[in-house]
């Protein structure tokens, strides 16, 4: 039997259920069937995990804003909203980030799809319209297991700015960054905050260590990169090798999260002090990386390595533009 014809069939049960007064009856609300189903989802075994998505369709079929949102942003990830199995959560979806309900994170969500769908326009304009809604503690006096509101207006906020950025509007988007970060101490919003910021200046520092302290890995890449361009000046930013060590310990966190582009700054930086057997180990780390970029700068690594004249490429600058130093 079909996943979609299986989905229904226990959605209709749920549903049915709901109006025969049985869940109330046994004390089961939405947010109790999100909870349950959000358990199975997580298990290995695939039919828990298909029992698990099943519940949270039910749940969004009975107007359970969180279930209809959690959807709608796993079939976003991955590629999935064309399927017939999503065509009524979405329905929802646009429901909820309409008004009356003007739900934050549903209008954040569905300007993400169209955004990723090229309607710029419209994904601002909901951008624009959910970072200036005065949040509660709770939207339509439903239960709900998303995060808070608040962090949905700073999502808001830092979508907002990328479009206005990608616009030109560098003004406009650096106050919405701005927004983000100072008034919702958003770590995403003081990352690209942060960017915008004069180059190695104190304030571009200070944004990042906020962003990447919270785990913003992209933020922890940049304050790595940031020391290693300090080191170059000791004159002006004091001692090269406290500077080195900070950028190690930057890129270290980050690698070992999967960053790559910090795997590739450990290879450069444990290259330049002959420690080479440190800089295979990433190098080998780094050559999983799916990323075309990485894989064409990896694959000049190990070509480099094997000739002997990696050392000098890396001296004369060879990798400064690939690994965007």
């Amino acid at each position: 039997m079909g996943e979609a014809i299986l989905c229904r069939l226990v959605t209709g049960l749920i549903y049915y259920l709901l109006l025969a007064d049985f869940l109330q009856e046994e004390n089961i609300t939405p947010g109790t069937l999100i909870l349950l189903a959000l358990i199975l989802t997580r298990c290995k075994e695939k039919p828990r995990q298909f029992l698990g998505t099943t519940l949270l369709f039910s749940a969004s079929a009975i107007g359970e804003p969180s279930a209809t949102i959690f959807l709608i942003d796993s079939a976003l990830k991955n590629k999935r909203l064309d399927s017939p199995l999503y065509t009524a959560p979405f329905a929802h979806l646009r429901t909820l980030a309409a008004p009356p309900h003007s739900n934050i994170e549903a209008m954040v969500l569905l300007g993400k799809i169209y955004k990723s769908q090229g309607e710029k326009g419209m994904a601002l304009q909901l951008f624009r319209q959910a970072a200036s809604i005065k949040t509660s503690s709770t939207q339509d006096g439903m239960d709900s297991h998303l995060s808070l509101p608040g962090e949905g207006v700073a999502s808001a906020l830092v979508h907002m700015g990328i479009i206005l950025e990608d616009q030109g509007n560098k003004s406009d988007a650096k106050d919405a960054f701005r927004k983000a970060a100072l008034e919702h101490d958003d770590p995403t919003g003081y990352y690209h905050l942060a960017r915008m910021e004069e180059e190695l200046s104190e304030t571009q520092r200070t944004y990042l260590l906020k962003s990447a302290a919270s785990g913003n890995l992209n933020a922890a890449v940049s304050l790595g990169e940031m020391h290693q361009i300090r080191a170059r000046f000791p004159n002006e930013f004091g001692s090269a090798t406290k500077e080195r060590q900070m950028a190690k310990e930057w890129h270290y966190l980050s690698a070992l999260a999967g960053k790559t582009d910090s795997m590739l700054h450990l290879i450069i930086m444990f290259t330049q002090e002959d420690k080479m057997q440190s800089a295979l180990k990433w190098m080998e780390m780094a050559e999983s990386s799916p990323r075309e970029n990485v894989a064409k700068a990896i694959k000049e690594l190990r070509e480099d390595l094997e000739s002997g004249k990696l050392r000098e490429n890396i001296k004369n600058g060879k990798y400064d533009r690939e690994l965007k130093r």
